[in-house]
């Protein structure tokens, strides 16, 4: 997604030594910034791994995957809340 991308570069270009690892789409998979997708059921196994949640249309399966395992080093940054 644009937001995605604006993020990563966003983040490249001011925390140099932050690694992109993972990169999770529930519907297809996809590859972003050489990173193939993965189901964001393996979230929970990346404990200690900050996630950014770009689409809007995640925000509420997000909330309720971070709720129910009790993650809270994430951000849902789509629309409004991009940088």
């Amino acid at each position: 997604t644009q937001p995605a991308r604006l993020l990563k570069a966003y983040i490249d270009q001011r925390c140099p030594n932050a690694k992109l690892v993972h990169v999770y789409d529930k519907f297809k998979k996809v590859e972003f910034c050489g990173i193939t997708s993965e189901s964001p059921d393996l979230i929970p196994e990346q404990e200690d791994t900050f996630v950014f949640v770009t689409t809007a249309s995640a925000y509420r399966e997000a909330d309720e995957l971070f709720t129910k395992i009790g993650k809270t080093d994430y951000f849902q940054c789509s629309g409004d809340n991009i940088l």
